[in-house]
């Protein structure tokens, strides 16, 4: 019998959208409407850096889909997916061999309307970033002739199937 083990990887990310200052605490004045629980006292400098560290991470991923989603033909083609710790994780997920879907969470709000409008825009820019999804198969054993043939009539019969 053939022993194969399939594989995969799901990646969870919040992306936590545009990191101002004033919004994320790291300002010198907490918003009134911040829940008690996000009121817990930081030292500001670390706010800020994680800040700072969370646009530059955000900045570099919408680099690498900016590239990704540019005509074969314009002139730079380096996907940068080594500047951030961020786009290093996500390679698969952008422009690699894995299915992505993106979740967008939007605020009716008025205050919120610029980074709703914002984040909808990332969407459909990433959304424009094609993948082709591959199985992830690990054999044990070399297959025979015979189930080598088999898996081919298989894979044939599947894309007669999906041409129709």
């Amino acid at each position: 019998a053939l022993q194969a083990t399939l594989r995969g990887r799901l990646h969870l990310v919040d992306l936590a959208g545009c990191e101002r200052l004033k919004r994320s605490m790291a300002s010198d004045m907490v918003p009134s409407t911040a829940p008690v629980s996000f009121k817990m006292p930081r030292d500001r400098d670390s706010q800020r850096r994680e800040a700072g560290a969370i646009n530059k991470s955000l900045t570099q991923l919408a680099l690498v889909i900016h590239r990704l989603t540019q005509p074969v033909g314009s002139g730079i083609q380096h996907v940068p997916y080594r500047d951030s710790m961020l786009t290093r994780l996500l390679a698969d997920s952008f422009g690699g061999s894995s299915k992505t879907c993106l979740i967008i969470c939007c605020s009716p709000l008025l205050r919120d309307r610029e980074e709703s409008k914002q984040a909808l825009e990332f969407g459909k820019r990433a959304n424009l970033v094609k993948n082709v999804a591959e199985i992830n198969i690990e054999i044990q054993q070399e297959p025979s002739d015979i189930v080598k043939a088999l898996v081919a009539k298989e894979l044939a019969e599947l894309r007669r199937e999906k041409e129709e």
